[in-house]
């Protein structure tokens, strides 16, 4: 499958699934997991919590030699592959946040109940489109939810009612969310280079976990080390901190909307996608559509 991977899709990442492999752990590594209580804790932490290669590389090192696993061959394999499933590799990678086959899994979950192995064909094929209309029935009630009312605002922040009008509900909850609690940290810079501020941030009196976020040359960019809009596709609450601080949301924040979290994220041909041919059919006028209605 890696192989076919490479050849027909070669301008895509491809990943292993990071909780499949993470269930093989305490199976493979037994005898440690018996012995030594707070080995789970530190592995876990190397695994999820270092933002970047050299500190996972660094605690990854300082783990073996205290468990002296260094001569471990399942877990030599395990990290030879470390690029195709540790976060610190994939965190510049968008992947709508997805480090799992969780997408898959859900999708198998839901056509189980509609579908089994021992259908016949013609009955798959009207239970496959009971299914669709399901799913697509859901789709337009959030649509129509996400149109015909107004989510409660939870901070004072005038960019919250704009995301309001522009995120679908659910992408706007994710946002609210992460600028609701951005007001929680603490943030001071810390230096500048070649013309980019360099900011602190952390939760008072904590000291981690911490993060650098980095504002360009014109204050019209920013970066974060925790890469969540690389990885995910929102910008994170520690970005949202500063550009609050230094009262520049309003003006960043509209670059840092992407198009697929949007209300109008179906309102454009996407290539490689719609393959009807002949011209697309012309939005139809009020009274068209009340026609159809009626009828």
């Amino acid at each position: 499958m890696a192989k076919a991977i490479i050849d027909v899709l070669p301008n895509t990442t491809h990943k292993l699934c990071l909780w499949h492999l993470l269930q093989k752990v305490p199976e493979h590594l037994a005898h440690v997991y018996n012995k030594y209580p707070e080995f789970q804790h530190e592995f876990n932490h190397c695994i999820h919590e270092t933002l970047t290669i050299e500190k996972f590389e660094l605690e990854w090192t300082d783990m073996l030699l205290k468990y002296k696993l260094e001569e471990n061959s399942w877990l030599q394999n395990f990290y030879s592959r470390r690029s195709k499933w540790v976060p610190a590799y994939l965190r510049n990678t968008f992947c709508a946040g997805m480090s799992t086959t969780q997408r898959s899994e859900s999708i198998n979950k839901f056509f189980k109940d509609y579908v089994r192995s021992s259908m016949m064909v013609s009955e798959f094929v009207h239970q496959y489109d009971k299914a669709l209309n399901t799913r697509y029935l859901s789709e337009k009630e959030k649509d129509v939810k996400t149109k015909t009312s107004k989510p409660i605002m939870r901070t004072s922040y005038s960019i919250e009612e704009e995301a309001a009008k522009i995120y679908t509900r659910k992408s706007f909850l994710i946002f609210q969310d992460d600028l609701f609690n951005s007001q929680r940290f603490k943030a001071y810079k810390t230096h500048e280079e070649d013309g980019r501020k360099i900011y602190w941030v952390g939760i008072a009196e904590k000291e981690k976990p911490a993060y650098e976020v980095t504002l360009g040359r014109e204050n019209n960019t920013v970066s974060c080390t925790c890469c969540k809009f690389e990885f995910i596709g929102f910008l994170c609450q520690h970005s949202l901190h500063v550009l609050a601080k230094k009262s520049i949301l309003d003006t960043v924040m509209q670059s840092y909307i992407l198009e697929r979290w949007t209300m109008n994220a179906k309102s454009r041909v996407v290539d490689g996608i719609c393959v009807d041919e002949g011209p697309l059919e012309i939005v139809p006028s009020s009274l068209v559509m009340k026609h159809r209605l009626m009828r």
